[in-house]
């Protein structure tokens, strides 16, 4: 339920737009990811350090992806880095410090770099949660390039924390057509609107139609009321013409019935993180004991979820019982999510109740799950470090965050 805009390298944002807290980032460097509380009484930076991204969008599992530009002052020097594709995390760097200062994918302070595009400028960017495209999008990214006047697509597929490195181009301009794309957004139907134009360019709006539509998901009837269903399913749910519509559904419905069907193992797995996701944005967060129940699922992806909600209903202090959990999940995603909801806290407490698991989660042979976990380690007490540093004393890998 709250905003979040993206800001460029020159936008002049500083530490002053970090006035809650909860931030998990209080001295933002060039480019970041802001989030704004409804009433725009106060805001937090999420993530910082890239140069020139125009847009960012969120996937089903409510991770954040931004399409970086390329540092195009040495595109004839060996140190060239193309445009980036990032799995962004919160409290990441995006590795963009100044002019001629970018640092590559590979450190190990970076966050994971999805696909590289080579030269362009990178625009709008969306994931794909309609049904209308098929399968190979669902879930998908799809982003801009205005230089080269292409569309290009993400695929998703999960590996074990995050996501595989892959990419290719959708579509793309003929000859001097003048296809400088700027804007991409999902239709009511499932077919793609892009914006062209700028800087000279033809301006235009373009419709691409996908002539065989993938088969829907299959509308459930016992498992709960249309209404219910119809909310739970809606495609598209942070566009504005899908919240439009299952919003106000949703605020009929009481919340133990959303409780329920994140509950219910018979449904399908998105309906259930929809519902979890209803009840932290409509209702107030997500209870102590419908979490702890939700600590059992089956799915990793519930269980993830859930770990973001106890993050989200309850920044500054999260249930950390609940966390300490998630974070020694066998599945490194449920990891990942339960440390990323620890980057807002502002109780010591916090850290002293979930440190061996932190410690654990820093030997861990995931890269995400490391890199997460080490994010955390500015936001602890000296105590709390000198703590962590010896119980990783025998463990190279582990031990270098701390020098």
């Amino acid at each position: 339920g709250w905003w979040y805009v993206i800001a460029g390298n020159s936008s002049g944002l500083t530490a002053s737009y970090a006035t809650v807290p909860t931030s998990p980032i209080k001295a933002p460097v060039s480019g970041a990811i802001l989030r704004l509380k409804p009433d725009l009484s106060g805001g937090e930076i999420v993530s910082d350090g890239f140069r020139n991204a125009y847009d960012f969008t969120f996937n089903a599992t409510g991770d954040f992806f931004a399409f970086d530009s390329d540092d195009e002052r040495d595109i004839s020097l060996p140190l060239y880095l193309p445009t980036q594709v990032f799995h962004v995390l919160p409290m990441s760097n995006a590795g963009y410090v100044t002019v001629g200062l970018k640092r590559p994918g590979s450190y190990p302070d970076m966050p994971p770099v999805l696909a590289t595009f080579g030269r362009g400028s990178p625009t709008g960017i969306t994931c794909y949660q309609h049904h209308r495209f098929p399968l190979t999008y669902h879930g998908g990214l799809l982003t801009l390039d205005w230089t080269m006047g292409r569309i290009l697509a993400v695929p998703l597929m999960q590996e074990g924390a995050g996501w595989k490195k892959d990419g290719f181009v959708f579509a793309e301009g003929r000859d001097q057509f003048g296809f400088a794309p700027t804007d991409i957004e999902v239709a009511p139907d499932g077919n793609l609107f892009v914006s062209v134009g700028g800087r000279g360019t033809r301006g235009s709006v373009f419709r691409i139609v996908c002539e065989t539509s993938a088969t829907p998901p299959a509308v459930r009837t016992d498992a709960g009321s249309l209404n219910l269903n119809a909310v739970l399913d809606a495609p598209q749910p942070n566009s504005s013409w899908s919240r439009e519509t299952w919003l106000p559904r949703a605020k009929s419905i009481a919340p133990d019935v959303f409780r329920q069907a994140a509950l219910n193992e018979s449904r399908r797995v998105p309906e259930r993180l929809r519902a979890i996701e209803i009840l932290v944005e409509v209702f107030g967060g997500l209870d102590s004991q419908t979490a702890t129940k939700l600590t059992r699922a089956g799915s990793g992806l519930v269980r993830a979820r859930t770990a973001w909600a106890v993050g989200r209903s309850r920044p500054e202090s999260p249930d950390t019982e609940i966390l300490r959990r998630l974070i020694v999940d066998s599945d490194p995603f449920v990891q990942r999510f339960a440390l990323e909801s620890l980057t807002s806290a502002t109780s010591n407490s916090a850290f002293v109740m979930t440190g061996p698991a932190i410690a654990a989660a820093l030997a861990s042979e995931d890269r995400p799950v490391r890199f997460s976990a080490a994010l955390l380690i500015s936001r602890m007490n000296d105590e709390h470090r000198n703590a962590l540093a010896k119980a990783l004393v025998n463990n190279p890998r582990a031990s270098m965050w701390f020098h």
